[in-house]
């Protein structure tokens, strides 16, 4: 038997009905980013009118995975980012009446900004919060 094979079936969830593999997400034009412990979902669109649906779907799924492989996932560290490209100023991280995105039931707050794999992106990606956060460590660290 090959090495591979052993691998695709080992354990019991291969031969699950519900066993689902993770790259489903893409029919929904979701795009999956893995690195170490953290997982991002982002996907590009028009409108938030048409990325809050897939986006909860996505998560949905997801969270399906998780549990399937009992990964256990903490929503308290989740958070919503939606990029605006616009000129238009706007105080509110999206429009006071979105819907809120949940994982476990939870709610997933949205962010101006937001610290991922230690770069700080707002939600026009400038980089000014995280040149400023790095400044900041810098002048600490060469005080201290």
């Amino acid at each position: 038997m090959p090495l591979s094979s052993a691998f695709q079936n080992r354990g019991n969830h291969a031969t699950s009905p519900s066993y689902r593999p993770i790259s489903l997400l893409s029919s929904l034009g979701v795009q999956l980013a893995l690195f170490a412990d953290d997982t991002t979902l982002f996907l590009r669109s028009d409108s938030l009118n048409h990325i809050i649906p897939r986006l909860q779907r996505a998560i949905n799924e997801l969270t399906q995975w998780f549990q399937l492989w009992r990964i256990e996932v903490n929503s308290e560290k989740s958070a919503a980012i939606y990029f605006d490209f616009s000129n238009i100023k706007r105080t509110l991280a999206v429009p006071y009446n979105a819907p809120t995105l949940r994982i476990s039931n939870a709610p997933i707050p949205w962010q101006h900004n937001y610290k991922y794999l230690g770069i700080t992106l707002d939600k026009h990606l400038h980089f000014r919060d995280h040149i400023q956060r790095v400044r900041k460590l810098a002048i600490f660290t060469c005080h201290a």
